[in-house]
């Protein structure tokens, strides 16, 4: 092997000095990449065995060897979620990848959840695990769950039952679809009355264009400062 790599212009002496930029960079030159099991067993000695980065920059023929898939499996128990997502994606659509990201599911933040890739995603123990925490998120998590979790009757239920708790910042953050939703816009006409003229502009704009929104922020006209005055909305200012 080590005469076969001097005749390609690759001593291996020098190898064990290499940084791993430089092993990585002679594994993509066509001619000493067949001697990948030299190159890439020097790689993975400096390799930091939780180190992602170089791995997934190996050559794509070499990631498609056994040796290679066997030692990214091999080293996934340790890997956070930010460098879970960065394995090839011809491994992440194996059994033992999916088996151990569902595994690590209950100690992820929303952060990481919804990082975990879509196939797992779409998984039904991924979705029964977010539904199942929903009641210690707070608004600004709720919005990040992905939009197939966030059309399922028990985030909507969930939502709908924790606006009386909420301050209009997070009531106008809730999903559209729910905004659409009857008991979503009785809510904040229900609360209209105490609220300031900086949240009143904040309501949705449909809301804003119904008749008992109009005829709150009239009935409020007398009492309100210039400054209020001009930041009443348009359509009815113009009334």
């Amino acid at each position: 092997m080590n005469k076969e790599l001097h005749r390609s212009g690759f001593n291996p002496i020098i190898s064990e000095y290499l940084s791993c930029d430089d092993l990585c960079n002679i594994a993509h030159d066509k001619d000493l990449s067949k001697f990948f099991h030299y190159i890439f067993n020097i790689l993975i000695k400096k390799i930091n065995k939780f180190n992602i980065y170089y791995l997934i920059r190996v050559p794509e023929h070499i990631q498609n060897m056994e040796s290679y898939i066997n030692h990214v499996i091999s080293i996934l128990p340790g890997l956070k979620i930010y460098d879970l997502i960065k394995v090839p994606e011809h491994i992440q659509k194996k059994d033992f990848y999916i088996d151990h990201i569902i595994s690590i599911l209950h100690g992820s933040h929303m952060f990481d959840l919804i990082r975990v890739p879509e196939h797992i995603q779409n998984m039904e123990s991924y979705i029964n695990h977010v539904i199942s925490i929903l009641p210690g998120l707070h608004m600004f998590d709720l919005i990040r769950v992905p939009d197939h979790i966030q059309k399922k009757d028990s985030y909507i239920n969930h939502v709908i039952s924790i606006l009386p708790g909420l301050h209009m910042f997070d009531l106008i953050r809730v999903p559209d679809h729910i905004q659409k939703k009857d008991s979503y816009i009785n809510h904040v006409i229900s609360i209209l009355p105490g609220l300031h003229m900086f949240d009143l502009i904040r309501v949705p704009d449909h809301i804003q264009n119904m008749d008992s929104y109009i005829n709150h922020v009239i009935s409020i006209l007398p009492g309100l400062c210039m400054s209020d005055l001009i930041r009443v909305p348009k359509h009815i200012q113009n009334m």
